[in-house]
């Protein structure tokens, strides 16, 4: 069972899924994802799935507008 699981069972500390998103919007999706993967951790929550894959699409729209931005320097 997953550490964050027997966290909940055991009723402890845990991460909040709002700390998650601003992880992910400040540049962890990449790691994210590979952990969604291969722990299976919130990957059936469908209000966490929506909002995780909007700041992905808000960190790539923000690092294409960046390389743009220094490419016409």
């Amino acid at each position: 069972m997953p550490s964050t699981k027997k966290a909940a069972i055991k009723n402890r500390r845990r991460v909040s899924e709002k700390s998650l998103h601003l992880l992910g919007v400040l540049g962890g999706w990449p790691g994210a994802l590979l952990a969604q993967q291969r722990l299976r951790h919130k990957t059936r929550k469908t209000s966490f799935q929506l909002i995780f894959w909007i700041t992905v699409a808000l960190n790539l729209a923000g690092l294409w507008g960046g390389v743009a931005y220094l490419l016409e320097l």
